[in-house]
């Protein structure tokens, strides 16, 4: 599956906000969009008898997708869910020993 990208029609030069506001709600319709194409692939996945099962985070948003049987899985455990958004946002080495 391809996504077409949109024209971009800001000016290379600019530098107001509404650069940065339309930037930015670019960006989420781009997540959007791969968020959706990644929960079609789980659907493909699922009539194959194959079980998928994943969280994505960006910012503060977790993203549940997968198979029936695999959200299911991850929504019955949040903890999962949370632990995984802590450990995106936290620092790559918490770990006072590692070094």
């Amino acid at each position: 599956m391809a996504l077409l990208g949109k024209h971009c029609d800001i000016p290379t030069n600019g530098c107001g906000s509404e650069r940065w506001n339309s930037t930015f709600a670019r960006k989420d319709e781009l997540i959007n969009s791969l968020v959706s194409a990644l929960d079609s692939m789980c659907s493909a996945l699922s009539k194959l008898n194959t079980e998928v099962a994943c969280v994505a985070v960006h910012n503060e948003s977790v993203f549940v997708m997968g198979t029936e049987k695999g959200r299911v899985f991850l929504n019955t455990r949040k903890e999962l869910q949370s632990d995984f958004l802590r450990f995106c946002r936290g620092p790559l080495w918490n770990d006072p020993e590692a070094g």
